[in-house]
């Protein structure tokens, strides 16, 4: 019952469909073609909110019709999609496909998809009370 509800336009009294629910169908050229899930009907947005993840053949987006055609307003992930998962232990986990970058200030830690890990900074310290173990293939000092 929740999934049809969800798959229907939201509608204002005496408005027509205010927003709907559609799925991307192809892209071309960075332009996707979205096929609306309440009629079926093919359409090709105008314009899309500012920092959408690439979209991907398959996603659900929520769209408007505008004076100007239909508007990308969301990207709809899923129950899953969310980048924070617990582990069996309970640990967080942050997962992201392409990398991940903390800063502040002038200093940062970037972790790339290929495996590298910098740690930038002005003072970098390193604390242990048991054991501090430096491991590599290679390990070089300045």
């Amino acid at each position: 019952m929740k999934q049809q509800q969800a798959t229907r336009a939201v509608r204002a009294p005496g408005n027509e469909a205010m927003a709907q629910l559609a799925r991307v169908e192809a892209s071309a050229e960075g332009v996707p073609t979205l096929a609306l899930q309440d009629s079926g009907e093919r359409v090709t947005p105008v314009e899309a909110v500012r920092n959408l993840s690439p979209l991907q053949v398959g996603d659900t987006v929520l769209v408007q019709l505008t004076r100007q055609g239909w508007v990308i307003t969301a990207q709809l992930g899923g129950i899953d999609a969310s980048p924070f998962q617990f582990t069996e232990s309970g640990a967080l986990s942050l997962r992201c496909d392409k990398g991940l970058q903390l800063q502040v200030g002038d200093a940062s830690i970037a972790i790339t998809p290929a495996g590298c890990i910098t740690v930038d900074g002005k003072e970098i310290h390193t604390l242990a009370s048991g054991l501090q173990r430096i491991m590599g293939g290679l390990v070089q000092i300045n």
